[in-house]
């Protein structure tokens, strides 16, 4: 299937709804959102802080879009982190209220946080009071090849479309944060398993971290 870009991105991570078309265009009359063009800049956080006011649910783990549509890849992503958690000793309730998915994407523009600083999407899981953010995972979707055969991206993960596999070769950077996503609708099977593995390294990454790990062994040092 042919894309552009923020087609592809879209579909992948789903995109932000600013209120109403009126906000919309206000935003666009302020530079916060432009199509072709820079954006206003923000630093990082503001950045963070602008699109997580846009996003069109609550928890993506839930949400569908108008007519049924699902944001399949971060719902499945989500409920693979899930899992891996629970698994630790998480009730499922805690991860749902701890684990968040944001993106930053538009397909009518582009955003401070995606053009700035390359971020199309991203997991934070909170900590206990459900405000502090212990662990930021940052994604990216790409189907431009330069991207993909050289592996220079500024997030945690870069997701691209499974037939740009073969532009990976022994020079690309990053080559072990690349995911090559299947189309679900076409492979089923390869989908979910590399939802599944990616699931699992997000996982294993908050894992490592020693309060949550102190958390886990019930206040206990981290295992070394």
């Amino acid at each position: 299937m042919a894309y552009t870009g923020g087609i592809y991105e879209a579909q992948v991570l789903g995109e932000i709804t600013p209120k109403n078309s009126e906000h919309f265009n206000v935003l666009w009359e302020k530079g916060a959102i432009r199509e072709r063009q820079e954006p206003n800049y923000l630093g990082m956080n503001p950045a963070i802080d602008q699109v997580k006011g846009w996003q069109p649910w609550n928890d993506v783990r839930t949400y569908q879009e108008e007519g049924g549509k699902e944001v399949y890849f971060p719902r499945d992503l989500a409920f693979e982190i899930e899992d891996q958690l629970v698994k630790e000793g998480f009730s499922a309730d805690e991860v749902q209220k701890r684990l968040k998915y944001f993106t930053a994407v538009t397909s009518k523009g582009v955003t401070s946080l995606d053009f700035h600083h390359g971020v199309d999407a991203f997991f934070e899981f909170l900590g206990k009071d459900g405000k502090k953010v212990m662990k930021r995972i940052t994604l990216d979707a790409s189907i431009k090849r330069r991207k993909v055969k050289e592996g220079k991206f500024k997030t945690d993960w870069l997701i691209a479309p499974l037939e740009e596999q073969d532009e990976v070769d022994g020079m690309t950077e990053n080559a072990d944060r690349i995911v090559f996503l299947p189309d679900p609708s076409l492979e089923e099977e390869a989908y979910i398993g590399t939802v599944e593995k990616l699931g699992k390294r997000i996982a294993n990454e908050l894992l490592e971290m020693d309060e949550l790990r102190r958390e886990i062994r019930g206040g206990m040092p981290p295992l070394r």
